[in-house]
C-alpha cells in the first residue's frame, strides 16, 4: 500500500471521527415542503424518547444540540398536516435537510359523527379540565429566549421652559433631541435553566448575548451626568421633587426611595409595583404570565359569547387526534386556530393575529396615548409525564406611545411649614414611538428534580450579555439547542459609529 493511500485513508477515517454525533456537535437543518420546497416553519423537531428538541424558525431552519445522543437514537420531525419523519441518527452527519409529506389522512367526519359537541361544549371541556391537563410538575427546564425590540421614533422633541441649573441649557436640550435615533434595532438571546419545584420557580443564568443597532452613547452619556449632578447637589435637609404639570408629582428621597404626593401618584407607584413584581419578582413565572395573558384570560375562552367558532375538521399532532378549531370575534379582538386534544381536551397548540386594519385596546388622555397596533403569536405544548407543558411560544406586540407633557424636577429644602425652593428644571416633552417587540421561548430539555436539587441552586443575577457584532459564528452556541436565527438575522451586522 503506498503511502499516499495510507494518507487518503488516513484522512477519511479522520473525517468520519470528527462528524460522528457527539456531545460537543450540533445538527443544522431545514425543514420543506416536499412537493413545493417551501420551508416550514415551526415544525417540531427531536430525539424520540430523548427530552432534547427544538422548533424551525421562520426559514425553516434549525439548530439541536446532539449532546447524550447515541447511535442507535432517532431524530423526529412534526408538523400540523404533514406525516411525521422518523430518521436514524447514523443517517446524518452535521446538517440535514427534511422533506415532509402532507398526511392524507385526517378526522374529519369520523370523530366529529362520534362526539356532536359544539365548539362552545369544547371550550366549557378546555377550561374544566385545565388543571388536570397542565398541573405544576417539579422539573429543570433548559430555556432558551430571544427578545428582538425594534423602535421607530416618530417624534422626540424636547424644550427648556426654565432651568436655574447652569447644566441644563436649550443646547443641551437641543443636543438631546438630535441625538436620539430616528431607529433602534436589538436582538438579545439567553439560555438559562428554570427550575420549578411546588410552585416556586429559581432561575438559573447560563448565557447570554446581544446585539443592536442605533447608537444611544450619547444619550446614556447625557443621562449618566445629569444623575452626577443631581446627586452632588443633594445634602442634609434636601430632596428633589420630579413632576409633570400641577397635579403629579414624586418626592424622591435617597435613603426611602419614591413617595407620592397624590392620590393619582399613589396608583402609579401601586401599578410600577406590580409591574416589578411580575417581571423579576420572586418565585414568579414570566412565562405563565403570557400563558395566562392569551390563553387562559383571553375573550376567545373566556367570553364566548363575542366570537364565532368553526370546527374545521381535525389533524394528528404527535400521534394525538385534535379538533382544528376556528374562531374570530364579532367586534374587535384577536382571531386565530386552536388545536384541541379529542380525548383530554387539552390545548396542544393555538395562534392568533389582530387583524389588519383592527385596531387594538388603548387610551389617550392627560397628554399620554398608548395604542396596540398590532399582536400575532403562536404557543404550542407537549405532552410530558401525563402533563401537558410549554414547548415553544412566540409573541409580537407592535404598539404606538406618545407623550406631550410638561415635565421637570425641583430640589427643596425641608422647613417647619413650607419648603423652601432652591433649584428648578422646567422642560416640555412631545413623543412619539412605535415600538415592535418579538419574544421566543423555546424549552430544549427537560428532566424532574428533587427538592434538594432546587434548595441547592444559586441564582447568579450578575451575569450580563456579552455583546457581538454577528450572528451568523456556529461557535456562540456550541453545544447548546437554540432557535436558529433567520437569514435575516445572520446576514445583518451590527452598525456603530
Amino acid at each position: 500500500m503506498s503511502i499516499v493511500r495510507l494518507y487518503i485513508i488516513f484522512i477519511l477515517v479522520s473525517i468520519l471521527i470528527i462528524w460522528k454525533p457527539a456531545s460537543s456537535q450540533n445538527l443544522a437543518g431545514v425543514v420543506y415542503d416536499s412537493s413545493t420546497n417551501i420551508p416550514l416553519a415551526f415544525a417540531n423537531i427531536g430525539i424520540l424518547g430523548k427530552p432534547n428538541g427544538t422548533v424551525s424558525n421562520s426559514n425553516g431552519h434549525f439548530y439541536l444540540s446532539l449532546k447524550g445522543i447515541d447511535d442507535t437514537d432517532t431524530l423526529i420531525c412534526a408538523y400540523l398536516g404533514y406525516i411525521t419523519q422518523k430518521i436514524s441518527v447514523t443517517s446524518f452527519e452535521k446538517s440535514i435537510s427534511i422533506a415532509m409529506i402532507e398526511s392524507a389522512t385526517g378526522i374529519n367526519g369520523v370523530v366529529i359523527l362520534a362526539n356532536p359537541m359544539s365548539p362552545k361544549d369544547i371550550i366549557e371541556l378546555i377550561l374544566k379540565n385545565r388543571k388536570q391537563n397542565y398541573p405544576t410538575v417539579d422539573v429543570k427546564d433548559q430555556v432558551f429566549s430571544r427578545n428582538q425590540t425594534e423602535m421607530h421614533n416618530q417624534k422626540f422633541k424636547l424644550k427648556l421652559k426654565k432651568s436655574t441649573i447652569d447644566y441644563f441649557t436649550d443646547e443641551m436640550f437641543s443636543d438631546i433631541s438630535k441625538n436620539m435615533p430616528k431607529n433602534f434595532l436589538e436582538y438579545q438571546d439567553w439560555l438559562y435553566n428554570m427550575y420549578i419545584y411546588d410552585g416556586e420557580y429559581k432561575k438559573q443564568k447560563i448565557k447570554g448575548i446581544a446585539h443592536s443597532e442605533g447608537n444611544l452613547d450619547e444619550i446614556e452619556r447625557i443621562g449618566d451626568e445629569v444623575v452626577e449632578i443631581l446627586d452632588n447637589m443633594s445634602g442634609e435637609g434636601l430632596y428633589w421633587k420630579v413632576r409633570s404639570g400641577p397635579f403629579l408629582s414624586v418626592k424622591i428621597d435617597p435613603d426611602e426611595g419614591a413617595h407620592s404626593q397624590d392620590s393619582a401618584v399613589a396608583i402609579n407607584d401601586s401599578i410600577a409595583e406590580v409591574i416589578d413584581t411580575l417581571a423579576i419578582g420572586k418565585g414568579y413565572n414570566m412565562i405563565n404570565f403570557k400563558i395566562n395573558q392569551y390563553i387562559w384570560r383571553s375573550d376567545f375562552l373566556n367570553k364566548p359569547g363575542r366570537y364565532k367558532y368553526t370546527i374545521d375538521g381535525g389533524i394528528f399532532i404527535n400521534d394525538e387526534s385534535v379538533y382544528v378549531i376556528s374562531f374570530k370575534p364579532n367586534g374587535r379582538g384577536l382571531e386565530g386556530t386552536m388545536y384541541v386534544s379529542t380525548t383530554t381536551y387539552a390545548i396542544l397548540r393555538v395562534s392568533f393575529v389582530l387583524p389588519d386594519g383592527v385596531k387594538g385596546e388603548g387610551l389617550k388622555m392627560f397628554g399620554v396615548e398608548y395604542r396596540n397596533l398590532a399582536k400575532e403569536g403562536i404557543i404550542y405544548f407537549q405532552a410530558y409525564e401525563g402533563a401537558y407543558r410549554l414547548k415553544y411560544m412566540m409573541i409580537s406586540e407592535t404598539i404606538r406611545v406618545g407623550i406631550k407633557r410638561p415635565l421637570g424636577f425641583v430640589q427643596k429644602k425641608e422647613r417647619f411649614l413650607f419648603d423652601k425652593k432652591i433649584e428648578e428644571v422646567n422642560f416640555k416633552l412631545h413623543s412619539v414611538f412605535i415600538i415592535k417587540t418579538t419574544n421566543e421561548i423555546l424549552i430544549t430539555e427537560t428532566e424532574p428534580i428533587t427538592k434538594q436539587q432546587f434548595e441547592s441552586v444559586k441564582i447568579n443575577k450578575e451575569l450580563k450579555t456579552e455583546t457581538v457584532d454577528q450572528y451568523n459564528d456556529p461557535s456562540i452556541w456550541e453545544g447548546y439547542t437554540i432557535i436558529e436565527p433567520t437569514q435575516e438575522m445572520k446576514e445583518y451586522r451590527a452598525k456603530r459609529r
